[in-house]
């Protein structure tokens, strides 16, 4: 396992986006800063039990999948 990074800033809102699939989806976005680097990471999610949530299921598949 790596060395410990510290999160250094964390910022939430929420994002709208347009899936080629499964069409708009309203989602948190979370942004994860490294402290003393300029790595982020980005983390979309859909809270449990919302139509956003349900339209991502479909997504969670494993292997190809053809939608439509």
């Amino acid at each position: 396992m790596g060395a410990r990074t510290d999160v250094a800033a964390s910022t939430s809102q929420l994002k709208t986006v347009e899936h080629p699939e499964v069409g708009r989806l309203t989602l948190d976005r979370d942004v994860l800063e490294a402290a003393g680097s300029t790595l982020r990471l980005v983390v979309c999610t859909a809270a449990p039990g919302t139509p956003d949530h349900q339209a991502l299921e479909p997504l969670a598949a494993v292997g190809p999948r053809t939608f439509g």
